[in-house]
């Protein structure tokens, strides 16, 4: 398993045939070789947690706040999904 923020290195990973990979279908269409194709993925469900850690003997400041508020306010999430720990 490889996790990578460097898009090139992915698609040369797939590219040589090291594996398959989750990657965004348009944005990457033609990015990657004539070889390599999408395929659809059945009965998948996509999770991700977020964690926001905060130093408890300090003071949150007011943009890291507008920050908890705003994820807590977009993706409808309560306490038990995006706390300050």
């Amino acid at each position: 398993m490889i996790e990578s923020d460097d898009p090139h290195y992915i698609q040369k990973c797939i590219e040589i045939n090291m594996g398959i990979a989750f990657i965004p279908e348009f944005s990457w269409q033609g990015e990657l070789g004539e070889n390599t194709v999408f395929l659809d993925v059945a009965d998948f469900e996509l999770t991700r947690i977020t964690c926001i850690y905060k130093n408890q003997q300090k003071g949150i400041s007011a943009a890291a706040n507008a920050f908890y508020r705003g994820l807590t306010d977009k993706f409808n999430l309560g306490g038990s999904y995006v706390r300050l720990l």
